[in-house]
């Protein structure tokens, strides 16, 4: 239960209970729901969170100078339409970070409209339900009068207080300055008690702010709270400028105008582009393509412990922060364990188990979202879904389209979310209803590209058999994360059929490991650098899109060196069989590791080095079920494969048919539907637009920065 609501009904039921009894009640009540209910994560939400924002702010890029910016240019800018800035990202971002730490420095309000069970942090802020009610209970020119007697009332409360930094502070986390505040700010209504003047404009910072958005119960205007909101701010805008954030990307339509024209909105690319910040990802092409932004700064005295180290360290600052956050006395594993909670409850909205999960539309999205952070789903950008994956289920936008129509969006490589997700995907019976609810996905088309299916099913196929191998191994050793690395050996028989794979030899990955759980997409050919990285993350590679040569890339390294190696997958489906020519081009030389690496490693990546061709189109029945390893001679006069007789040497494996894979009959069948297309391929974000997919842009809707 939230705080706030907990005190209401212990004062109806204890009236001259005082405050610092309701505290110790509200504690025992947080202990007593953990001790009954330990599965449950909202209950413990707000503790646990509450340690993350404790952790010193730390930034990769200078974020908050650039958000500075963009408030000062509001503040000063002597425009006639508007006041204020509008938020959209992903959770866990520091977009509520954000606001801690510009109140430090200037006068700030934070007023939050979180739901109750919510896995978010702060909680709803005091009063703000009783705000709400106000805003959605009258019709829409009264409501103007109501919501300038909120702004008014917060503004003078402030400003009859010490605003120094300390009270800032407090203001922000401290249970009874807020509780003061806020029922002050209530008591102390008067819309008609005009302002005075003010040192320096305050910042009203609305979190959670699609509350203010749709239509309430009483109202008869569309979004009539935040146009009352936005009015109010407008007749105070001597004295305060207001910022409006949320995961929801129907914040969108909080965007301020640049005209009188309401309908003249900023957008959020081209001449007006938001700022840009990269917590963490594979840079786009404009960039230095190799680069890859380590933020394990951001989190200070994090022990480098494996593989947890390297789960933790990588992805939004989230992640680090309550890691850091945690007590030096908890355990490094139960400190890890209460992070996986969070993922898999931020993954979810709010479950921390698939069976927890009720509405058949709530569970297509979280399977959407499960597939998506491990196998680098495209959504496309006019989908429904799109959105609803940003506000519930992680996924990170990109940019949203000056129509508010169209929401780029994308999973970067995080390696705790795909963790998160093969754990929920490992419970009984989980993994074949999402691959199911894939395939009905497809078939409704519109959402997902029906372009690369063969790839998609290729990497699921990949993916699934790293899940198995991992859950066999827990049979005997239970703490093994699936994260951990394994002999390279040890997943091609999990990934094959046994008695196909037993007539192959393939001496030199013998000594090789292997170790990923999730895919990532990347547009240019990897170097060392970039090798490296990935292997750390724990990822394997999607090569750029319609090049020559393999499709997929797994990175090994051998088990006592330094050497890195590759599995590269070159993915056919096509209706009829390939002639042998077409095999033999496409499995020798376009399959060399030149082709597919930078020159700085393919020589040494070639040492090691195995491509497999995969036939697993309607070129080849359900009964079809061959293996042949065969050896790429590059040193002869003419290239061409020779069978492996010896079978001591062999580079190559050709694999066709479905059958050739270890899987049940009912996997086979999905399977099956999954590799054959439904639909055309997309092209709503074609062309260069798709390389936005490897930005991080958290979107912030106003002028263009100076």
């Amino acid at each position: 239960m939230d705080p706030f609501d907990f005190a209401d009904d212990y004062r109806q039921k204890h009236p001259n209970a005082n405050k610092d009894q309701i505290r110790l009640a509200y504690q025992a009540y947080l202990e007593d729901q953990q001790a009954t209910s330990s599965s449950r994560f909202p209950v413990t939400a707000s503790t646990v969170l509450d340690k993350a924002f404790k952790v010193p702010f730390q930034q990769d890029v200078n974020y908050l100078a650039k958000l500075d910016q963009r408030i000062h240019a509001v503040a000063n800018g002597g425009n006639e339409f508007y006041n204020y800035l509008a938020i959209v990202q992903s959770s866990g971002y520091g977009k509520t970070r954000a606001a801690l730490e510009l109140a430090k420095t200037r006068p700030l309000i934070y007023i939050c409209f979180r739901k109750e069970g919510s896995t978010g942090y702060p909680p709803a802020t005091p009063q703000s339900k009783e705000l709400l009610k106000d805003l959605w209970s009258s019709d829409f020119p009264y409501v103007e009068r109501i919501a300038l007697s909120w702004i008014r009332s917060m503004i003078r409360t402030y400003c009859q207080e010490k605003t120094g930094e300390n009270y800032r502070e407090k203001l922000l986390n401290n249970l009874q300055t807020q509780r003061e505040f806020w029922d002050s700010v209530s008591q102390n209504r008067d819309a008609d008690e005009h302002l005075g003047s003010v040192k320096e404009k305050i910042i009203l910072y609305f979190d959670e702010a699609s509350a203010l958005l749709g239509e309430g119960a009483g109202s008869q205007e569309k979004n009539q709270a935040f146009r009352a909101i936005r009015r109010a701010l407008w007749e105070c805008k001597h004295a305060a400028i207001g910022i409006f954030t949320d995961t929801n990307s129907s914040v969108a339509n909080l965007v301020p105008s640049k005209e009188r024209d309401p309908s003249q909105l900023w957008i959020a690319y081209g001449g007006y582009a938001n700022w840009v910040l990269y917590y963490d990802s594979l840079l786009p092409s404009h960039h230095d393509s190799s680069s890859i932004l380590d933020c394990s700064n951001s989190i200070p005295h994090l022990e480098k412990i494996n593989p947890t180290y390297d789960i933790v360290r990588f992805g939004r600052p989230l992640w680090g922060s309550q890691w850091s956050g945690q007590t030096a006395e908890t355990d490094q594993e139960d400190r890890f364990d209460e992070i996986l909670r969070l993922a898999k409850s931020k993954l979810t909205g709010g479950a921390l188990k698939w069976s927890e999960i009720q509405e058949d539309t709530i569970k297509r999205r979280v399977a959407l979202a499960l597939l998506a952070c491990t196998a680098a789903l495209y959504v496309s950008p006019t989908s429904s879904v799109a959105p609803e994956l940003v506000k519930s289920h992680m996924a990170t936008l990109v940019a949203v389209d000056d129509e508010r129509e169209r929401h780029l969006i994308t999973y970067p490589s995080e390696p705790l979310l795909p963790e998160a997700s093969m754990e929920l995907l490992s419970e009984k019976g989980v993994e074949i209803v999402v691959l199911k609810e894939l395939d009905a996905v497809y078939k409704s088309g519109g959402i997902l590209d029906a372009g690369d299916q063969g790839e998609l099913a290729v990497k699921l196929l990949l993916l699934g058999a790293w899940r198995r191998l991992i859950c066999t191994e827990r049979r005997t050793n239970k703490g093994i994360l699936f994260s951990a690395r394994r002999p390279v050996m040890s997943f091609l028989r999990e990934l094959l059929d046994s008695e196909g794979l037993s007539r192959v030899k393939l001496p030199k990955i013998d000594d090789f490991d292997i170790g990923f759980t999730h895919f990532i997409s990347i547009n240019h050919k990897p170097n060392q650098e970039t090798i490296e990285a990935i292997w750390e993350r724990r990822g394997a590679i999607h090569f750029k899109r319609n090049q020559q040569g393999a499709d997929l890339g797994l990175i090994i390294k051998h088990r006592t060196t330094s050497q890195f190696g590759a599995i590269v997958f070159q993915v056919k489906n096509w209706a009829n069989p390939p002639s042998q020519t077409q095999e033999e081009q496409a499995t020798g030389p376009l399959l060399r590791a030149k082709v597919m690496f930078d020159e700085d490693c393919a020589a040494s990546i070639e040492a090691n080095y195995l491509g497999v061709y995969l036939h697993v189109g309607k070129a080849y029945t359900e009964t079809v079920a061959d293996i042949e390893a065969k050896y790429y001679d590059k040193t002869a006069k003419r290239k061409t494969l020779k069978r492996s007789v010896t079978r001591a040497n062999s580079n190559r494996l050709i694999v066709r048919g479905l059958a050739s894979f270890n899987l049940s009959d009912e996997y086979r069948t999905v399977f099956r539907n999954l590799i054959c297309a439904w639909n055309d391929p997309l092209t709503v974000c074609a062309g260069d637009e798709t390389e936005l997919l490897y930005q991080m842009l958290p979107c912030v809707y106003g002028p263009p920065k100076k």
